[in-house]
């Protein structure tokens, strides 16, 4: 991580201002650092900040919104981020449904422009994960789920997951079942790729990477997860 961390710092080292917005360059020349634009890499420090739990020289973290609410300072984040997704979404069918362009006249990447998928947020806020991107990058996250009833990944029907806390040692999440007529089990990984470990499940020791949760009919709890990472030979998820 130390070479991310210090390419972050040399960027933010010749920042400019500009209307209260922080600008980074994107290039260096011959006439040093130029193409300056908003972009804080706010991936690449969250990355680093979920690795280390080390925020030198990751001077945009103050400013992320999602690290912020894990903080304890930006409590209507989820609320927010729900809406902002929604928002993009419904722009982009919108904009699907009034696209008359012709199909030969279309490149390659041109319906990338209308993708609808919004998932960031998902990814932050239900797996206690950074979003990896679209170059590729792999997936590294606090949690991950299963639906033992549809026998698939993800969380099942009707179930809600808020990932509240990240600690080094531990996280909290928030499971909520939203029928109210019938029962629901989700399965809880330790990771993306099982490659994390419990140590703690409230309070009582754990040492697993899955646990098995049953949800009441309209009911919801708080789980408490001590957990250590990085010691399991990650295993691609499946039922």
């Amino acid at each position: 991580m130390e070479p991310l961390r210090r390419q972050i710092a040399n960027l933010y080292d010749v920042q400019r201002v500009e209307n209260d917005r922080v600008l980074l360059p994107r290039k260096h020349g011959d006439d040093g650092w130029y193409g300056y634009s908003a972009n804080e890499h706010l991936d690449v420090q969250r990355d680093i900040y979920l690795a280390t739990f080390d925020r030198t020289d990751l001077e945009g973290l103050a400013r992320d919104p999602w690290i912020q609410y894990l903080d304890g300072n930006n409590a209507d984040y989820p609320v927010d981020a729900l809406r902002s997704d929604l928002n993009d979404v419904q722009e982009r069918v919108e904009g699907i449904r009034a696209d008359q362009s012709i199909d030969y006249e279309r490149t390659s990447d041109y319906p990338q422009r209308f993708n609808p998928a919004r998932v960031e947020s998902l990814v932050n806020l239900t797996m206690g994960g950074n979003h990896p991107g679209r170059s590729g990058n792999v997936l590294h996250s606090r949690l991950f789920y299963l639906d033992p009833a549809g026998d698939r990944v993800g969380l099942p029907d009707q179930v809600a997951a808020l990932v509240d806390r990240i600690t080094p040692d531990g996280v909290r999440v928030r499971l909520v079942n939203l029928d109210t007529a019938n029962p629901r089990d989700v399965v809880v990984r330790a990771g993306a790729y099982g490659e994390h470990q419990f140590t703690k499940v409230d309070g009582e020791d754990a040492e697993t990477n899955v646990i098995r949760v049953r949800l009441a009919p309209g009911s919801g709890g708080t789980l408490e997860l001590g957990m250590r990472l990085f010691v399991n030979q990650p295993t691609a998820p499946k039922m």
